[in-house]
């Protein structure tokens, strides 16, 4: 045990293996930040339910809102709200577009629910009385998931200038009075969430529902049918039900107020999915440009382990100096093998430590535990197949042929098996529209004859796990050949290079 740990540290404390190391952690921080990145360009991730008031007699615009992602989970971010005057009169003409003034500005930052104010200069309520350009607000978010940018008129009615996205009026029974406000409604497959901004004068306010298929104005009122969902305040409510509303289109809200007053709206149901960006770290993760062209390059870090255990010593007479001591070749042979795996072992676990800090950092969110064992596995996998391969051929051949065989054998893995497929399709199915689907196909069968192939393998359960796999990988990728392939390419270069390497002579 103390040889295995020794040769571990003289393998793993090398200058080298070192710079390896670094640039593992390096490329973990780096994944990280191209998924962060390709997150931050989308506006898929993020959304925000917002509600705006601006008193034309006190110059006070109120904003309010509430920013969340896709997982219905209160987002942190950024967020420029812009009050601009918009002159429609351009658009009305062919290829014209509107074109606007910013009048007010203001950035501040958010973690979920935010309420403020921003006071306007006389001058610049002036300008919104005086003017004949429509007002509207543009807000800007930009969260560690993604960014949104929703701009919308103002709605003027008794001196007041509201906005609203998505907007939700409440009409009152038999009367004309209205209460504004803002919300969305949302169903998953065990429960439902409602997001609701009201811009209420008190919380002597109850809120009730029904679920229903139509949006017919004014609904069916009837109470007594209605499931309460709780006491609302002025500003933001959220609602969680634990039963899902996803056959459902719609659903019926009544307000009762003050001296039973009571109004009436409704609001689509929007279906939802939890997991959604976890989806979509672990889809730009494995994508093409994920992990796997990081995991392309870290053979050559192991190429170089198995030459600097086995080949390099060799050629210098190295192992031959070891051999007079009361070392056994198979002492030798074994040891420096399981240092170069303990290597790699490290290698990759630095890998997706670095990658896991780097997620957590800069997203907030990374792959579930499953997920990192699984890419965990098939790195690890591929690396520790290649490695015996190229510790067979460095027991079996000189140091100068060795690095000829293994860097042609890289290559070969590399791209050589992607065109091999690729012309093999063409000369079968020639320009058909299957083409794409063979080439698919051949690569995975292909990829059963290469040590890399692992980490193809392991993209491939953690998409199937999010139902996102290509369906072409599921007729070839077979979890009991994964399993022996892996175990053949492992054992069977170990055993052939011992064969080789207790009859070598170790001075060449």
């Amino acid at each position: 045990m103390g040889a295995i740990f020794y040769d571990f540290k003289r393998s793993l404390l090398r200058a080298s293996t070192m710079t390896a190391l670094l640039l593992f952690i390096i490329s973990g921080i780096g994944l990280s930040y191209l998924i962060s990145t390709s997150l931050g360009m989308s506006g898929t991730m993020v959304r925000f339910d917002g509600y705006a008031s601006l008193d034309l007699s006190t110059g006070i615009l109120n904003v309010q809102l509430y920013t969340y992602d896709t997982d219905l989970n209160p987002a942190k971010g950024t967020v420029n709200v812009t009050l601009i005057l918009i002159n429609n009169t351009r658009a009305s003409f062919p290829g014209g577009k509107p074109s606007y003034i910013s009048l007010k500005s203001e950035v501040i930052s958010i973690d979920g629910y935010k309420n403020f104010t921003i006071p306007l200069t006389t001058q610049e309520l002036s300008t919104i009385k005086e003017t004949t350009l429509a007002p509207a607000l543009e807000v800007e978010m930009s969260t560690r998931v993604g960014t949104i940018s929703v701009m919308s008129y103002f709605q003027q009615k008794d001196g007041t200038l509201r906005w609203c996205s998505p907007c939700m009026t409440f009409n009152r029974l038999n009367s004309s009075e209205l209460i504004y406000g803002s919300g969305s409604f949302y169903a998953g497959n065990q429960s439902s969430k409602f997001f609701l901004i009201l811009d209420i004068p008190s919380e002597d306010y109850s809120l009730y529902y029904t679920p229903t298929n139509t949006s017919s104005y004014p609904p069916t009122l009837d109470l007594s049918s209605a499931v309460l969902l709780g006491s609302v305040k002025p500003g933001f409510n959220e609602f969680t039900l634990n039963n899902s509303l996803s056959i459902w289109e719609f659903v019926s809200l009544f307000l009762v107020g003050p001296n039973n007053a009571t109004y009436y709206s409704y609001i689509p149901i929007i279906e939802y999915s939890p997991g959604a960006i976890e989806r979509a770290v672990s889809s730009l993760a494995f994508s093409s440009t994920g992990i796997a062209i990081f995991a392309e390059f870290f053979p050559i870090v192991v190429l170089y382990i198995a030459y600097a255990l086995i080949a390099k010593p060799r050629s210098m007479g190295a192992l031959e100096f070891l051999l007079a001591r009361p070392v056994t070749r198979w002492d030798l042979y074994y040891t420096r093998y399981i240092a170069g795996v303990l290597t790699i072992l490290t290698s990759s676990a630095l890998f997706f430590i670095a990658f896991n800090i780097g997620n957590m950092i800069l997203i907030g969110h990374t792959l579930g535990a499953e997920q990192l064992l699984i890419a965990f596995m098939g790195v690890a996998g591929s690396l520790t197949a290649f490695y015996s391969l190229c510790y067979f051929i460095s027991a079996a051949l000189s140091s100068r042929k060795y690095l000829a065989v293994t860097i042609f054998l890289y290559i070969l893995f590399l791209v050589g098996f992607s065109i091999i497929a690729s012309i093999l399709a063409f000369e079968l199915y020639g320009t058909s529209g299957s083409l794409f689907e063979m080439i698919q196909k051949l690569k995975y069968e292909l990829d059963y004859f290469s040590p890399l192939g692992f980490t193809e393998f392991s993209s491939y359960y953690i998409m199937k796990s999010l139902n996102i796999a290509p369906e072409v990988a599921s007729s070839v990728i077979k979890l009991p050949l994964v399993i022996a392939s892996g175990i053949l390419w492992i054992a069977l270069p170990f055993y052939i290079g011992w064969l080789f390497f207790r009859k070598a002579n170790l001075s060449s």
